[in-house]
Parts: structure tokens; sequence; C-alpha cells
């Protein structure tokens, strides 16, 4: 399927399309690399888990492109040859999401829950992944291999590569909460030199400890450890009110991407209300 794939891009980029959708394109092979995933019978059911996986770990927008992509590439793939066609008619592929203006975000009981579950059930490791995601406004597993050596423990930064812009991303974090994390790294000690357990095992292995604790708490279906992320950014414009300044924090290189993380509060428009009347004399 890999090699499949890799003709497919050059076929794309011979035929002049644009830079945008390649990169996409290179960004869903690197997933599909590591997915084991083949071109014969057992294509369906793998392929189904892939969908899943992508709706899990990417937000709404980004994983109906991959998934819309990936149609693309089957269809190629059976005028070529390279796939049977009744394989192809066997495998089903998620209904694109309704567009959302804004993505759903923690609300800080839900926050509480999270990680007095974490507390309760011993799940420290876990908690301090998803505080980081929280803090650090990363995508699920940009953090995933994060080491000591990302961490600037004088000048209070975590640097990030950051996958889908294919950059690093130094971001400031709380000095007390870099102690938590030394104690983490201290108390798993792990061999490969990263903080977090879930770097010894498979990408998935977060992804089900959140979906179990989704289920236990009875949190809203629709949230996924990406929902960390846009309510990092939520957030991080209610400090702020500086959507340049988000667009940075989130590591966007287009404010019209961060738009989609801010919600229109009622809060929000009291605030506007509030300012407009001192305009007119305050009554």
């Amino acid at each position: 399927m890999i090699q499949a794939f890799n003709e497919h891009i050059r076929v794309n980029q011979s035929n002049f399309v644009s830079d945008d959708s390649v990169n996409i394109k290179k960004r869903l092979l690197k997933l599909l690399k590591d997915s084991n995933i083949t071109l014969d019978y057992t294509l369906p059911e793998k392929l189904l888990e892939f969908q899943e996986r992508l709706r899990d770990d990417f937000a709404v927008s980004t994983s109906d492109k991959y998934i819309t992509f990936l149609k693309t590439f089957l269809k190629w793939c059976v005028k070529k040859g390279y796939l049977e066609s009744s394989i192809r008619d066997r495998i089903d592929f998620l209904k694109r999401k309704k567009s959302q203006k804004v993505e759903e975000v923690f609300t800080d009981d839900e926050l509480k829950r999270m990680w007095f579950y974490c507390i309760q059930y011993g799940k420290l490791d876990f908690m301090n992944y998803m505080i980081t995601l929280f803090l650090t406004g990363a995508r699920p597993n940009e953090i995933l291999k994060m080491t000591k050596d990302d961490i600037d423990w004088e000048n209070n930064t975590i640097t990030i590569w950051m996958s889908k812009t294919e950059y690093r991303k130094t971001t400031p974090i709380n000095p007390k909460y870099l102690k938590e994390l030394e104690s983490i790294s201290k108390a798993n000690r792990l061999d490969n030199g990263c903080i977090f357990y879930g770097s010894l095992r498979n990408k998935e292995f977060y992804a089900k400890e959140f979906k179990k604790m989704r289920e236990e708490l009875k949190l809203n279906p629709k949230y996924n450890r990406y929902t960390f992320r846009h309510t990092a950014g939520d957030r991080a414009y209610d400090l702020t009110r500086d959507i340049h300044l988000v667009a940075d924090f989130l590591g966007h290189q287009d404010i019209r991407t961060t738009q989609g993380y801010i919600s229109s509060k009622p809060e929000r428009k009291r605030v506007i209300a509030d300012g407009l009347i001192e305009s007119v004399g305050g009554y």
C-alpha cells in the first residue's frame, strides 16, 4: 500500500495538484506507514479502525480531509489494478461530520472531574499527559515523544515538534508545573529518555485511556484528546483577547484556523454590552 501511495503522490505532483493537497497526502502517508495496512482482504476492517483513530486524534476538518483523500486513492488503486473492486466495495467510510463553526471545549468542572478520576485510579502519568496537552496546546501525538531535553528548566519553556506545520514551537510553562513533570519523569524512569509512559506503547494507548475515562464520567461523546487543544485555544483567547497571540500559541499559520477554536460565549457578548454602554455615559 505504501508503494502505491507514493506513486499516487508522484502522479498528483506531475498533474500540478496544489502543494497544500500534496503535503496533506504526505502526512497521511506517514500515518498509514504506522498502521500496517495492506491492499488485501484485511483492508476493510483495518481501514475502519484507521478512520476511527483519525477521528480521535485530529480535528473534524482534518480527519474529514484524510478520509476524502483515502477514498480518492483507493478509487485510483482499483483503476490501476492494485486493489480488487470487490474489496473496495466492502469498505465503509465514516460519514463527513457536519461542519461546526467552533469545536467542542471542556468546561472547568469537566476538567476537574478528569483530574479527580486520574487521582482516584492512580493514573498520574495519564493525568500529566492530558495537562501537558492543555498547557502547550499541542496535538495528541506531538508530546508523546517529549524528552527532558525538550524542556528548558532555566527559562521555563517546552519545545515541541509541530507535526502538521513541521516546525519546533516553544511554549512558556508555569515553573510549578515543570517541577511536576520532573517528578513524573523521575518516577517513570523510562529508558528511551521520554517523559510519558505512553511513549513505550502504541499511539492508541492514551486514546483508549481517554475513551475509557470519557465513558466512565459520561462526558460528551464528541470529546477526544484533541479537545484539550481546542479548549486551550479558547481559554487563551479569554485571557488575552488577542487572536494573533493565540494563533502563535497554537502554531497556526493562518488566524482563520484559530477562529474555529474560539466560541461565542454569552459572557463574551456581555463584555461587549458593558463596554459599549460606557461609551454613552454608563447609565
